[in-house]
Parts: C-alpha cells; sequence; structure tokens
C-alpha cells in the first residue's frame, strides 16, 4: 500500500508539472511573464529541494549531494519559486533518466555590478542525450529519446 501510495504521489507531480510548464508556455507565449521579487533565504531553499529530490529518489541507489563552492549570501532578492520550478524540474529528470550513481547539484555565486548572480549547474550519472539531440533540446515540444551508451 505504501508504494502504491509513493506511486500515485509521484504520478501526480508529474502532472502537476506538465500543466504548470503548458502554463508556463502560454504565459511566455503572451509576453506576460511576472517575475516577482522578494527576499529568501538560498540555504533554506535548497534545503527543500534536497528534501523533494530525496523523496522522489525513493529507493534507488543514487545519492543526491548539493556543493557550495562561492559564498552564497543568506538573503537573496529574486523570483523564489521560478527558481525551484525550474530546478525542480531539472533535477527530476536527472533522478528520472538515472538509474543508479549520482545526481550533484553544484551552487556558486559572483558579485557583478553590485548584484548577486547565482550560478547553478546539475550534473548526473544517467543515460545521458543523443549527441544528435543536443542541437534540439530548447525547441518547443522536442521530446529526445532515450540515449543508452554501450560503453557504460
Amino acid at each position: 500500500m505504501r508504494t502504491d501510495a509513493v506511486d500515485i504521489l509521484n504520478a501526480s507531480e508529474d502532472l502537476m508539472e506538465i500543466v504548470n510548464g503548458i502554463l508556463d508556455i502560454n504565459i511566455l507565449d503572451a509576453n506576460n511573464l511576472e517575475l516577482r521579487e522578494e527576499a529568501y533565504d538560498p540555504h533554506e531553499m535548497f534545503k527543500d529541494i534536497e528534501s523533494m529530490t530525496k523523496i522522489r529518489i525513493g529507493s534507488k541507489p543514487i545519492t543526491f549531494t548539493i556543493n557550495y563552492f562561492n559564498d552564497v549570501p543568506n538573503k537573496l532578492y529574486g523570483d523564489k519559486e521560478k527558481i525551484i520550478r525550474i530546478l525542480t524540474h531539472i533535477i527530476s529528470n536527472s533522478v528520472k533518466f538515472t538509474d543508479s550513481g549520482s545526481i550533484m547539484l553544484n551552487i556558486s555565486s559572483t558579485l557583478q555590478s553590485g548584484y548577486v548572480i547565482l550560478r547553478l549547474s546539475v550534473s548526473d550519472t544517467g543515460r545521458g542525450i543523443k549527441p544528435e539531440d543536443i542541437p534540439h533540446i530548447f525547441e518547443r515540444f522536442y521530446r529526445a529519446q532515450e540515449y543508452v551508451d554501450s560503453t557504460v
């Protein structure tokens, strides 16, 4: 029963991501994207993302690590909700296409012209993308075929 409940929860989260993605596309098409500027604690935000990710990983033999490379301030201004949505979408894909190994979220920040630039990157040991699909990954509604590297 617990496994079924986890499957239902994961499926509902995936469905919500799809619906939100469609809404985001419509908002972008209408040039109606609004960014909120609010204060938030990035360390707290990343802890929440870490908790959500560990739930998604479940019993898969995957380690999730967050690395802070530079001093990330304790307070930033920006659209925290959009950052969370984008980052959880990317990490969710990593979880989906990684059967075992690791997923890493790397975080650094720099100061440029009085603004803190937050740099986020996600790397994983998943299957990857076919080289011929890479030029198309930002095309609307493009879905790359799963890549299986026979040398791994």
